[in-house]
């Protein structure tokens, strides 16, 4: 696993206690899965995706990230910290994120299921 900083990161280290809600109706993290065209560096893709979220919400991001044979997945704890009050804040996307997310890696697309009809 990697993040801003490392290319070392094992799951104990980033799934630590309390830095995730732990309240069975929360949900603990948002997983995005980035399919980057042949040749890009995924890594680099997904610290710039994080990096974007990170200045769009205005709040510090704890996420890791994993390169997969079937593309990049990224896991953000929904547990994030506002910089200027030092409070605990929630991450919540919105179709405008993905959007901005989208434009990072234009032009591949992920197999989806075809629509009958």
């Amino acid at each position: 696993m990697f993040d801003a900083r490392r290319r070392d990161l094992q799951p104990g280290q980033f799934w630590r206690p309390g830095s995730y809600f732990t309240h069975p109706a929360r949900a603990k993290a948002l997983v995005l899965v980035f399919l980057p065209p042949p040749g890009r560096n995924g890594v680099l893709l997904a610290r710039r995706a994080a990096g974007l979220l990170e200045a769009r919400k205005g709040l510090v991001l704890d996420w890791a990230g994993k390169s997969r044979r079937n593309g990049v997945w990224l896991i953000f704890k929904t547990l994030a910290c506002d910089p200027k009050t030092g409070r605990n804040r929630e991450l919540r996307l919105d179709p405008g994120d993905l959007a901005a997310l989208r434009s990072l890696a234009p032009g591949r697309k992920a197999p989806g299921r075809r629509r009958p009809g």
